[in-house]
């Protein structure tokens, strides 16, 4: 186990995985030949600040909710939030009862809930002022500052070309089961699958575990390749572009598929229903929809039942 590490290169060598870090504390850089390699770098280390028309004239504060940390340094100032995402919807709660005037930029449907009068909606930016911003409506707002909740990135500089894999910043492909190289199977990706729930995460970790420890066989490679262009070709049929190739379309027969090939404890259908139903919950009942106990009755029911929070007070007075 090596730690303090900065993978800086990851290269197939003709039969085998040349992996080269940095030593954050000493500076050192070594290379360690490997089997079989795991990516498991998450996807929200690179923050994405889209490029809005004259942002570059803005002279206040720019951020991203990366580096958000608490409401109390937006006391009294005038906001503009931009994004409507989970992060821009716990941050509208959080900052509307603080601050003087949030603007909130987004253009997402969704049952808004009574709000502080601090808040303001506000649609897409057009471009932006020295002091503020013109929105595609032709009206204009100035503001202190600026918060993108405009999510993530993928970030895999450390792979080489020679890894087989199309690394972009939107999507990685080839991938059978979203996780295996196909062109380099001994490589194995955690974490990249997009709209799934947690558990599909813990799946993967035992699908790859079980992969790198030789417990299981993976099809042809061809076998492989034409699984995964099924699944962009039923992507495609459903209005989708390549960059959701890496979007689990149904987490209960993804699960079906992990459990088949690598015998890896499925989730029970029940936490998908749960997920589902929270994610349209959030967008009905945005102030309350934390406030509700679930309860598993067997693999495909559940109960729930509401229990204001009141040791965590929602942030907005009403």
């Amino acid at each position: 186990l090596q730690l303090q590490s900065l993978v800086t290169l990851v290269r197939w060598a003709n039969d085998h995985w040349e992996v080269t870090y940095t030593k954050t504390d000493t500076k050192e850089k070594v290379t360690e030949v490997c089997n079989f390699v795991v990516v498991a770098s998450g996807e929200f280390s690179s923050p994405v600040i889209p490029d809005v028309e004259r942002m570059n004239m803005y002279k206040g504060k720019i951020m991203h909710s990366h580096d958000y940390k608490d409401s109390e340094e937006f006391r009294g100032r005038r906001v503009l939030l931009v994004g409507a995402g989970a992060s821009g919807l716990d941050l509208a709660i959080q900052l509307s009862n603080v601050t003087e005037k949030l603007f909130h930029s987004h253009h997402l449907s969704y049952n808004q809930p009574e709000f502080s009068p601090t808040y303001v909606k506000k649609p897409d930016i057009d471009s932006f002022t020295p002091t503020g911003a013109v929105f595609v409506d032709g009206s204009t707002e100035d503001f202190d500052q600026v918060i993108f909740c405009t999510g993530y990135n993928y970030a895999h500089p450390f792979l080489d070309q020679s890894s087989g894999v199309t690394a972009s910043q939107k999507f990685v492909l080839p991938l059978y089961r979203h996780t295996v190289n196909i062109k380099r199977p001994s490589m194995a990706f955690v974490g990249v699958s997009k709209k799934v729930i947690n558990r599909v995460m813990d799946a993967q970790g035992q699908y790859v575990a079980a992969l790198a420890a030789g417990k299981f066989e993976l099809p042809p490679q061809e076998a492989m390749l034409k699984s995964w262009l099924n699944h962009v070709y039923e992507q495609q049929n459903m209005g989708k572009r390549i960059v959701d190739v890496n979007v689990v379309s149904d987490m209960d027969e993804y699960f079906g598929n992990l459990t088949a090939e690598a015998d890896v404890i499925p989730a029970p259908p029940v936490l998908t229903k749960i997920a589902k139903f929270n994610g349209k919950n959030r967008l009905d009942d945005l102030l309350n929809y934390r406030d509700y106990d679930y309860k598993l009755i067997d693999s495909q029911n559940y109960e729930r039942k509401y229990i204001p929070r009141k040791e965590l007070p929602c942030p907005i007075e009403v």
